[in-house]
């Protein structure tokens, strides 16, 4: 998305951007334990022939995949931990996902605050046009470099 050629809609979308930008520091700002990894049901085969997970009827479990440690590891963990487990590990995707957010965020932020800038400098150019500033011998400076410029190879 390309930064609104209007100042004025600029402004109103850097507004904009700086309240989503508070609502996603709150996410930051919590204090809540996370944990680097995932809590899921998974099926599994036993092996057995005869099993009825051999005619598709798959053996169930809670794991978590654990990345805390380096390599993820596929753990099964016991009945009481898989509450806070689960809740550390969807407060740890909720920080991912602000992160990423974040990023794109600040990126159009910067994109729309540049824009602006340049829109105030052109405003700036206008109400003092440069020429007026310069000597006379500045001025044919410019122009000699500006006839260089366009001049082709």
């Amino acid at each position: 998305m390309s930064p609104a050629p209007d100042p004025s809609r600029s402004r109103q979308e850097v507004v904009r951007l700086r309240d989503e930008f508070v609502r996603l520091i709150e996410v930051f700002l919590e204090r809540s334990p996370l944990w680097r990894g995932t809590v899921y049901r998974m099926g599994r085969k036993c092996g057995r022939a005869q099993c009825r997970c051999a005619r598709g009827d798959l053996h169930f479990s809670l794991v978590l995949t654990d990345r805390t440690l380096g390599p993820q590891q596929t753990l099964v963990p016991r009945p009481h931990h898989v509450a806070p487990l689960r809740q550390m590990t969807g407060d740890y995707q909720r920080v991912r996902h602000a992160r990423a957010r974040l990023t794109k965020l600040l990126r159009r932020m910067l994109a729309v605050v540049d824009h602006l800038e340049e829109e105030r400098r052109r405003r700036g150019q206008r109400r003092l046009p440069l020429v007026d500033l310069l000597s006379e011998k500045q001025k044919l400076r410019a122009a000699a470099a500006s006839r260089r410029r366009r001049r082709p190879p």
